[in-house]
């Protein structure tokens, strides 16, 4: 091991560190050294590249080139495992957006808006470098729904909340990315849809109108109203893609991920401006978590929001007009 590459291992946590500052002056002088450190592998880069990654969400358009032109160098040179830690990556663009907000989680957004119209997601340069590569994307895209499911331990659902809005203003090309969104939704909506409805039906017996609660009692009914707000935001997020590209829901079901047709990689186009979806159809996201009259008033809105949501019957018919007698359980 050279001199220069035993003083970077040495001092490369430094480095990265002064890569998560607002100081522009820094963060471009760490940025600086970062670059040279990985042109001249003198480092492994999957040490560096979700610091890369986190970099092609910069404000400043300069750094975001750089950090592209560089994740694109990076990924022609070591395709074999440079996306090994894609999931990695994306949780890093979140806490770079999180210390650009003073760690104010609420005022995190999945996109940008540039004058005051164009949308674009904030991992569209990630997803433009892996899209080429069909398993990739597929594996991308499933693990960014997966992200939203509270069964997992590391759920975080104002981290949720800003995958679904990428998902949401991702440019899509193919119908099968935007399928298979749809298709890794579904389960988990199902899920959560028969959890909620499962846990009123039991706070109805229990509770009647309103009683006092434990703590516990009302931990676990916020644990409820976390879930319902994530089942409120995948079922906006399963329309808005049905109708920003035109699938019918027949479609949709009928979508198998593992098997390869002539449509999997046909070119898609959106019927409308890429913009992203309101959110006026679902309870306010922030709520009082000691307020049991309004988080059970929360999941109450959700559960109905997937009654009266469901497809017309029209959508399930051949054009032959005969009906496939499909049937949506919540």
């Amino acid at each position: 091991m050279g001199i220069s590459s035993a003083l970077m291992q040495q001092f490369l946590s430094e480095i990265l560190e002064c890569l998560f500052t607002n100081d522009l002056n820094l963060k471009t002088a760490s940025f600086d050294v970062l670059y040279v450190i990985l042109e001249q592998g003198l480092v492994h880069p999957l040490k560096c590249v979700p610091y890369v990654v986190a970099y092609e969400t910069c404000t400043e358009k300069n750094l975001r080139d750089r950090a592209i032109k560089l994740h694109k160098s990076l990924t022609e040179k070591h395709a074999s495992f440079i996306h090994s830690k894609n999931s990695i990556c994306v949780y890093k663009t979140y806490e770079y957006q999180l210390m650009l907000f003073n760690n104010d989680e609420k005022k995190i957004k999945g996109y940008r808006v540039y004058n005051k119209e164009y949308v674009e997601a904030l991992l569209t340069p990630m997803f433009n470098i892996i899209r080429d590569k069909r398993n990739k994307r597929n594996e991308f895209l499933t693990n960014l729904v997966k992200a939203c499911d509270q069964r997992e331990k590391s759920f975080n659902r104002y981290y949720s909340r800003y995958i679904i809005e990428n998902l949401a203003t991702l440019e899509y090309k193919t119908q099968e990315e935007i399928l298979l969104v749809i298709y890794r939704i579904q389960p988990i909506l199902a899920e959560q849809g028969q959890t909620l409805l499962e846990y009123i039906d039991n706070w109805n017996e229990k509770h009647g109108n309103y009683s006092i609660l434990s703590d516990k009692e009302l931990k676990q009914l916020d644990n409820y109203t976390k879930i319902a707000f994530m089942s409120g935001l995948l079922q906006l997020l399963r329309n808005h893609l049905k109708w920003l590209y035109g699938l019918s829901e027949l479609r949709c079901i009928n979508f198998k991920p593992n098997k390869v047709t002539k449509t999997s990689e046909k070119q898609v186009n959106r019927l409308y401006q890429l913009n992203m979806f309101s959110y006026s159809s679902i309870p306010p996201f922030e709520y009082d978590s000691q307020n049991q009259h309004q988080m059970i008033s929360i999941i109450k809105k959700i559960i109905t929001l997937y009654k009266h949501d469901l497809p017309s019957a029209n959508e399930y018919k051949e054009p032959n007009g005969i009906s496939n007698n499909f049937e949506i359980v919540i």
